[in-house]
């Protein structure tokens, strides 16, 4: 904005613009009239001072120029200047200028000209003046309005709320909870220690305290406290307790804020709970004390609701089986069951206790319903938790209420020990038979001396052998696999060692002779010797592990497809890799064919198993599928559906109908596939390709279970696949907005160069004009502004120098360079900015110390680190020190300011990363950050050390040769950016 431009208050209306016309017009027609009222007095005291012809055009001129600005005053001075020429000066009534006058004239105008410009600024600045104080207005009247809504939330929070102030803690604040608390106690305005005394044993001053002095809040949870009431009692509350510190616009701690919520009545309540039940424990402590004293079996049933007595009898003993079941029992009775204590018993069901069936504990139960719901000494015959019947001699009283059996209580006594060894034997051997056949474990018993054997059918079939063959050792060796032959050979020949022990284990392949489905079988044996050490007796069992080894198989692959998928960023290359593993192990074939959005659907990798097929192979992989004219495709239906498709056996005729044309039809009658699968990529519900396997020369056919494992394996591509996009979409991203800052920060620094000089030269104006009343105000309003602009220019040059960091483009310039001279000469700049933040910088510098660096970076390096430290340094004095060891400089900068906190050290160096809050201190933490990567480029060393409250030292380590430097230095000329920052 140009001085002489009227200012206009933003919230005035507009004017229209016959309003506009008539102000211009009334303003230099005001002017006209001052020029002519000017005229007339001159003319009346023309006679008496003819020497004077100027002086009333000079109150002309001034009136117009602040009046009207520029426009009316130019047409004064000029109007005034004829008006003089004409009238005054000779020869008078032309106007024409004698050689004596032109001088008079034309120092009137400058003079003119000079008044003119003073007097528009002067209204300039009273416009600015009025404009800022009605703002100053505005948000005084908003700040005192936003004053009064807070106070009135705080007054109406349904928390405890106060306020209080000073080092004293004068409460400011208090909502009817806080008074409620305080006794209802006129407290306002009154300092804390004195007003509440009874709080300054409990600790709760020195909180206040703490908090006040430290500037860390304080918080506490269901922490008890006692207070003074009105009558003179005291009352106990207890709070979950909150103290934080009020910081004022300076950012000093102005007091102490207090949240409180009251949790007496809940802890109250909980301490209550607990007393009831420790009382309910103590209780059942002594009815478990008395009843495990017993040694009979002492228990309790409960149903699962109350069972009618007016049934038949046969419903209610299956009533009592399917609902009742043990409430409580002591431990004598747990362990009859073989459990440690009763509580592994309680909740059992009765009839998962009884056995059912059993004509004891049936008729025991019908005597329990006829003898009026009592029962003395009847036999029951139950299967305990380890497994073994027993049998037992029961007394039982049932509860009765209204006409429903609720429960019953009961004794039991073990009378087993006389059968337990017969009815064990007879338990272990029923437990085996379920196990082995249940396991589907084949046994064999072969007698090598007689030549008798025994085999169950499920050990023949598993060896591979036909029910008209013997079992013999040749028989065995019969259905090995040949692949296997020589280690089960091997491990044969060892069981037949006698110092083996002869123990026999082994997993090999077999061939049944009635399915002929390849098995992996695992064999346990051993072969027993007489005294001769000759084999005698074979035995042992079989047992199917193919779902095994196929699961293990299967996991092997998908982890060794896994590492192909993570192994490359280029998803192409990856589903080429991924389809090269695939065979022969999974199919015979496999083809992966992608679509990206706006293109056609394309074969980008195929793979065959026989190494004759490569021919065909690169056939196949000029095949492409058009979705639209082939949706019958299992491929194109599998991407169409996002679905698998599986085809256990195709048959051809029926295949060939999906050939694009004559050459594809050839292609398939050459590969001739057996069985087929079609796998589609899915990522975040769209298909993006499939994956097609297919078998020929091997004879596979695929099961629903081969479906699944390679719906897993597409599953894993399609999220390696995506995942590669998405990384090289960041990696783009990532790209884009380093060029994005860097243009942004060029940008940026590309006008504040021109500002600052403006700056520098309305300083020099003002400097010109002592004696302007506005001179003040106006090197304030500068002072204000080249600090900002400075501040943002060191905040530009950051992102630029992050931006080259990022992209490797910080190059060094090493030269000889004087070190302590440089640190004076930064000291120096920044003496006024420590004198006005409170501090005083001292310097321990050792003289002459010289080494090889770049003296930009290294004056950058030095900057940030001082700037640091006047900004945390707390008004306190700065110590800054140069010393070498060795053929290393040493440079410390030591404040004694707020300090660091030790968990925030290990990342202040890191970009974007702050040790404090963004609310009391600006910046973007970066500076140590570019400080970190300078020193490391110039092959240096910094640390930070540092404890709250009690300042931080930067020490940094730089070698003073130049062989030593290990500049970050791209071989790339250095980019516009750089040499116009280095420039700046």
């Amino acid at each position: 904005m140009r001085l002489h431009e009227p200012l206009t208050p933003p919230c005035a209306k507009p004017m229209s613009p016959r309003r506009v016309a008539s102000s211009l017009f009334g303003q230099y027609a005001i002017a006209v009239t001052s020029v002519a009222l000017a005229l007339l007095l001159q003319k009346v005291v023309w006679p008496f001072m003819a020497t004077s012809p100027f002086l009333f055009f000079f109150l002309a001129v001034m009136f117009s120029s602040w009046w009207g600005g520029w426009g009316p005053g130019l047409l004064s001075i000029g109007l005034s200047a004829m008006a003089v020429d004409h009238f005054f000066l000779d020869p008078t009534h032309s106007l024409r200028v004698a050689p004596g006058d032109g001088v008079a004239l034309s120092l009137f105008t400058v003079l003119s000209l000079l008044m003119a410009r003073l007097n528009t600024a002067l209204r300039k600045t009273s416009l600015e003046r009025a404009l800022l104080l009605e703002r100053e207005r505005l948000a005084r009247a908003r700040a005192e309005t936003e004053q009064a809504r807070f106070h009135a939330l705080l007054v109406q929070a349904p928390a405890i709320v106060a306020l209080f102030q000073g080092a004293e803690h004068v409460l400011t604040l208090s909502n009817p909870l806080s008074t409620a608390l305080f006794g209802q106690r006129a407290l306002l305005g009154k300092p804390l220690r004195a007003s509440v005394p009874e709080l300054v044993p409990q600790g709760f001053l020195a909180l206040m305290d703490r908090v006040y002095s430290t500037g860390e809040p304080s918080l506490g949870q269901e922490t008890p406290w006692t207070f003074l009431q009105a009558d003179g009692s005291t009352k106990a509350y207890v709070l979950d307790l909150v103290l934080q510190p009020i910081w004022d616009a300076h950012g000093r701690i102005d007091g102490v804020a207090c949240f409180a919520f009251d949790r007496s009545e809940s802890v109250l309540a909980r301490q209550r709970m607990e007393e009831l039940n420790a009382e309910l424990k103590r209780s059942k402590e002594q009815y478990q004390g008395f009843v495990s004293q017993s040694t009979e079996g002492i228990f309790r049933l409960e149903t699962d609701q109350p069972l009618p007595t007016t049934q038949p009898e046969q419903e209610q003993v299956e009533a009592i089986l399917a609902h009742g079941y043990i409430a409580e029992c002591n431990d004598a009775m747990a362990r009859m069951y073989g459990l440690e204590s009763a509580a592994a018993l309680t909740g059992t069901r009765l009839g998962n206790l009884l056995v059912r069936g059993e004509p004891h504990n049936m008729e025991s139960l019908r005597a329990f319903i006829r003898g009026g719901y009592r029962l003395e000494e009847a036999e029951s015959h139950e299967v305990t938790h380890d497994g073994r019947p027993r049998v037992f001699l029961n007394n039982l009283v049932g509860v009765i209420e209204a006409g429903h059996l609720v429960s019953a209580w009961g004794t039991q006594r073990n009378v087993t020990e006389q059968r337990r060894a017969e009815e064990a034997l007879r338990h272990s051997e029923e437990r085996l038979r379920i196990a082995v056949n249940s396991a589907a474990i084949g046994t064999w018993d072969l007698n090598l001396v007689t030549g008798a054997y025994q085999c169950d059918e499920r050990c023949r079939q598993l060896f591979g052998l036909s029910t008209e063959v013997s079992l013999r050792i040749d028989a065995l060796r019969s259905g090995v696999h040949p692949e296997d032959q020589a280690r089960f050979e091997q491990e044969l020949a060892r069981a037949f060692t006698p110092s083996s022990g002869g123990d026999f284990r082994i997993e090999y392949r077999t061939h049944g002779t009635e399915d002929g489905v390849e098995r992996w079988v695992s064999v346990h044996g051993r072969a027993f010797f007489n005294e001769q050490a000759r084999a005698v007796r074979f035995t042992g069992t079989v047992l199917d592990v193919s779902e095994r080894r196929s699961t293990e198989t299967s996991t092997r692959f998908l982890a060794e497809a896994s590492a192909v998928l993570s192994s490359s960023l280029d998803y192409e290359d990856t589903l080429s890799n991924v389809a090269r593993l695939t065979v022969p192990d999974l199919a015979d074939w496999c083809t992966v064919d992608l679509k990206q959005p706006g293109e056609p659907f394309r074969r980008v990798a195929v793979a065959a198993a026989a190494s004759e097929d490569a021919a065909l192979a690169r056939q196949v992989q000029h095949i492409h599928l058009d979705l639209e004219k082939h949706r019958s495709h299992p491929s194109a239906q599998a991407f169409l559906q996002q679905q698998p498709v599986l085809i256990e056996q195709i048959h051809l005729e029926r295949f060939l109908e999906n050939a694009r044309n004559e050459e594809h039809a050839r292609l398939i009658r050459t590969i001739r596939p057996l069985s087929f699968i079609a796998a589609p990529l899915v990522e975040r519900g769209r298909a993006f390709g499939v994956l097609s396997f297919f078998s020929t020369r091997s004879g596979r056919r695929y099961t629903a279970k081969d479906l699944a494992f390679l719906e897993e394996l597409a599953h894993r591509v399609a999220l390696s696949v995506e995942n590669a996009r998405l990384y090289q979409e960041a990696q783009k991203a990532i790209r884009l907005r380093d060029e994005f800052l860097s243009i942004a920060s060029h940008e940026l620094k590309t006008p504040l160069t021109p500002l600052s000089l403006k700056l520098q030269m309305l300083s020099r104006e003002v400097k010109r004009q002592p004696d302007s009343p506005l001179r003040r105000s106006v090197e304030d309003y500068i002072v204000i502004g080249t600090r900002q602009v400075k501040k943002l220019s060191e905040l530009v040059s950051d992102l630029l120098d992050v931006t080259r960091i990022a992209g490797g483009r910080l190059r060094l310039e090493p030269e000889p360079l004087t070190l302590d001279l440089l640190i004076r000469e930064v000291v120096g700049r920044y003496e006024p900015e420590a004198a006005r933040m409170g501090s005083r910088l001292q310097l321990d510098l050792q003289a002459s110390v010289v080494g090889h660096w770049d003296l930009l970076r290294l004056e950058q390096v030095i900057t940030n680190l001082v700037d640091n430290a006047i900004k945390y340094g707390a008004g306190k004095p700065i110590h800054v020190g140069l010393h070498t060891r060795g053929n290393r400089a040493k440079l410390s900068v030591r404040d004694e300011g707020i300090g660091i906190a030790p968990q925030a050290l290990s990342r202040i160096f890191g970009r974007f990363e702050r040790a404090v809050s963004e609310r009391h201190y600006g910046g973007l933490g970066l500076g140590l950050y570019i400080t970190r990567t300078i020193v490391e480029a110039m092959g240096g060393s910094i640390q930070a050390e540092s404890a709250l409250g009690e300042g931080a030292t930067f020490t940094l380590e730089l070698p003073l040769g130049a062989g030593e430097t290990a500049a970050q230095d791209s071989s790339e000329e250095p980019s516009e950016a750089d040499s116009a920052t280095r420039d700046t």
